[in-house]
C-alpha cells in the first residue's frame, strides 16, 4: 500500500505527486490517516495487513497492528520517521491539538482505546484502554459483534 502526497494547487505535472510505502488498506475506516497540527507529520494505522498469497476476499486479509508517522517537512521527499506495534485491529488515529497525544480506537477487546504520547517525534509506550475501564458496558444482545470507538 503507498500513501501519495498531492501538492495543492494541482498545475497538471504528476511527477509532483509524492508517494511512500506504508502498510493500510482502501477498505478501511476513513480516520485512519490524521496530520499533526502543524501539518508536518502524518499518522496511518493498519487497519488491514497485505494480502496473503492466494487470497482473493476481503476476510482473508489479516488484521494490521501498526502506527507509522511520515515526516512530510519536505512534502515532495516524504519519510518514514518512526513506526510501532499497537493492539489488533485499529481503526482510526487522532492527534491532540497540541501534537504531542495520539489515541487510536481498536476493534480488539480489552483495548479499544490506545493513547500515545509523541516527544521528539517518536511515539512512548501505548497506554491502552478497555471500554469497561471506563465505564461502558455493552449490552451483549445489541452488540453481537462487540463493541468499538469509531472515533476517539
Amino acid at each position: 500500500d503507498r500513501l501519495a502526497i498531492v501538492p495543492l494547487p494541482l498545475n497538471g505535472k504528476p511527477e509532483q505527486i509524492a508517494r511512500i510505502n506504508v502498510s493500510n488498506s482502501v477498505i478501511g475506516a476513513p480516520y485512519a490517516l490524521a496530520l499533526s497540527p502543524d501539518r508536518r507529520t502524518a499518522f496511518v494505522v493498519e487497519t488491514l495487513g497485505a494480502m496473503p498469497v492466494g487470497a482473493t476476499r476481503r476476510e482473508q486479509l489479516p488484521p494490521g497492528n501498526r502506527l507509522v508517522s511520515i515526516d512530510l517537512a519536505d512534502p515532495r521527499r516524504p519519510v518514514v520517521r518512526s513506526q510501532i506495534a499497537v493492539a489488533p485491529k485499529p481503526e482510526t488515529v487522532h492527534v491532540h491539538p497540541n501534537g504531542e497525544l495520539l489515541a487510536i480506537s481498536t476493534q480488539t477487546p480489552g483495548k479499544e482505546i490506545i493513547l500515545i504520547p509523541i516527544q521528539a517525534g517518536k511515539f512512548g509506550k501505548p497506554i491502552e484502554f478497555s471500554l469497561q475501564q471506563l465505564g461502558i458496558q455493552p449490552v451483549l444482545a445489541r452488540f453481537q459483534q462487540g463493541l468499538y470507538v469509531g472515533q476517539v
